[in-house]
């Protein structure tokens, strides 16, 4: 649905050829001109019982693939990662956050700049919201969307517990 509206824009505004806008997004020219004959967006609906195909190089727009590893810790948290936004919440206990208990750290940063709230007298490691980042800027790249990612702070490294795509914006989610 997004290459859909990016389609639509590039040809009406700005006036961008078909072949080019094929180029510029990576798909045919034949998906492009569907595009813009197309007065809605398009709309995928798997047949009953469809299985989908699994493998190091599968892309399913809108699923995820979840990889879940118990650990134990003294600090578990998570980590959302988007726009070059990092926003950091910690805990504990080992499912603190995620069950909606109020974290006992929050960390947050954009480019170099990092903020940081804590209870307890507990400094966050900014080593840690570093490492995070990091972490998470990759995981970002790799899959191609916005993260929320599970974690867990050994004391030496970070375990990634899970990850998953961004359900709601960014904006506004600071330290």
């Amino acid at each position: 649905m997004e290459d859909w509206a990016e389609i639509r824009r590039l040809r009406r505004s700005e006036h961008m050829p078909i072949q080019a806008i094929a180029r510029h997004l990576g798909i045919a020219r034949n998906t492009v001109k569907r595009a813009l004959a197309s007065e809605n967006p398009p709309k995928y609906e798997r047949a009953e019982g469809e299985l989908l195909p699994l493998g190091p190089q599968t892309a399913v727009p809108g699923a995820s693939i979840v990889v879940q590893q118990q650990v134990e810790a003294p600090l578990y948290g998570v980590a959302f990662y988007g726009a070059r936004h990092l926003s950091v919440e910690a805990s504990f206990a080992p499912d603190g956050i995620t069950s909606g208990t109020k974290p006992t750290v929050r960390a947050g940063a954009t480019g170099r700049h990092i903020t940081a709230r804590w209870e307890q007298g507990m400094l966050p490691n900014l080593a840690l919201v570093r490492r995070l980042g990091s972490l998470c800027s990759q995981l970002s790249e790799h899959f191609g969307f916005e993260v929320d990612v599970e974690w867990a702070w050994t004391g030496a490294t970070v375990v990634v517990l899970q990850v998953r795509p961004v359900t709601r914006p960014l904006a506004g989610w600071a330290a």
